[in-house]
């Protein structure tokens, strides 16, 4: 059965050598609120891109980081507020994505549905 101190030192070892497992959830790098429109949004995988006002490019959202009640979606071409958060392999992707002021976001109109 592990002890407490045999749990630290594996935790100490464990961290020393994969230190990018450990730190997966600690990369965040928040760049402040930012500004863009959605381009493109696939609703049947949930995720899509938003162009960045500052025209600095295209961020990756996902759709567990939209700020909505029920099923998260974003409609194309509507202006949207988000923070961006890079992981440890330097890939940047919007979080908190709100429309402007902090509102829900319109979702994707599924005409299929």
């Amino acid at each position: 059965r592990p002890t407490i101190l045999k749990l630290q030192f594996l935790y100490l070892i464990g961290r020393s050598l994969f230190p990018h497992i450990i730190m997966l959830r600690f990369t965040r790098l928040a760049l402040g609120t930012n500004t863009g429109r959605v381009v493109r949004w696939l609703d049947n995988k949930g995720f899509g891109f938003i162009q960045r006002s500052d025209n600095d490019g295209e961020v990756f959202v996902h759709q567990t980081s939209i700020k909505q009640r029920g099923f998260r979606s974003l409609a194309e071409q509507q202006d949207v507020e988000f923070d961006v958060e890079t992981d440890h392999m330097g890939r940047e992707k919007a979080i908190n994505v709100t429309a402007p002021g902090g509102g829900e976001p319109r979702p994707y109109a599924r005409d299929n549905y």
